[in-house]
């Protein structure tokens, strides 16, 4: 084994040691190229605010080339003779452009203030993020129960990474998972994966004018609450389907 291979894995057996059960079983895979092509029986796992509505405009593109069947907002089912196909985003990132997204449509332009109960009133009481993440704990460090309910009233908050993929993760082998984009280094994965270079952004989500700003505390309680996330992304780049740079870049 090259040294260089020596040295990944040693980093990934670090990255895992407390998040994952059993590191050994995933680092040979680490050796695996990173992108399988796309053939038939292929699904799009669409992580919310990661940026898929824009790959799945790109896929679009490409005609009848790759068929592809989309899961969005509901929990995706490992099936043994499909390929997958995984878009995902660092969670802090993620959750901020959820928050904004959603204050715009629910707070703002009211044009979803009663799709999901409760949460037009979450959003509207702590105005960002930022006020949401530093109430999550207490001073004591105890989780904030009620406060914790709040923020799962938030759409695409509670559908968050874990939501899609922690128990999908546990059935659904390395081999099977033709690619996973990340959002902070999408028009490459694009390019990579599919061919198609920079493409126009489907959606505006940065959510304008927005509080994009956290302090140390709320970022501190976010990567807490969002542990489950952090576990999902570690084990994909243990498989070798997120590129060590852009896992640095994400959490």
């Amino acid at each position: 084994m090259k040294p260089v291979w020596k040295h990944a894995i040693k980093n990934c057996r670090r990255a895992v040691k407390d998040a994952l059960p059993d590191p050994n079983r995933f680092l040979p895979v680490r050796l695996v190229n990173r992108f399988i092509p796309p053939t038939k029986g292929l699904v799009l796992i669409h992580i919310g605010k990661c940026g898929g509505s824009s790959l799945r405009e790109a896929i679009n593109q490409l005609g009848n080339e790759i068929p592809v069947d989309t899961v969005h907002i509901k929990k995706p089912i490992y099936k043994p003779k499909c390929r997958y196909m995984i878009i995902a985003r660092g969670p802090i990132s993620r959750a901020l452009s959820a928050f904004n997204w959603r204050y715009k449509l629910v707070v703002e332009d009211k044009v979803q203030k009663d799709r999901y109960s409760g949460e037009y009133e979450v959003l509207k009481k702590y105005g960002s993020l930022n006020r949401l993440a530093e109430s999550l704990y207490d001073p004591d460090g105890r989780p904030n129960r009620a406060v914790h309910k709040e923020i799962r009233k938030i759409h695409h908050i509670r559908e968050d990474i874990a939501f899609y993929l922690k128990d999908f993760l546990k059935f659904c082998p390395p081999a099977q998972i033709s690619a996973v984009l990340m959002q902070e280094n999408l028009d490459s994965d694009m390019q990579n994966v599919l061919g198609i270079g920079k493409v126009e952004r489907k959606k505006d989500n940065r959510g304008q004018g927005r509080c994009r700003e956290l302090s140390e505390t709320a970022e501190r309680n976010l990567k807490r609450f969002f542990f489950d996330d952090y576990q999902a992304l570690l084990r994909l780049y243990c498989y070798g389907k997120i590129d060590k740079d852009i896992l640095i870049k994400a959490i």
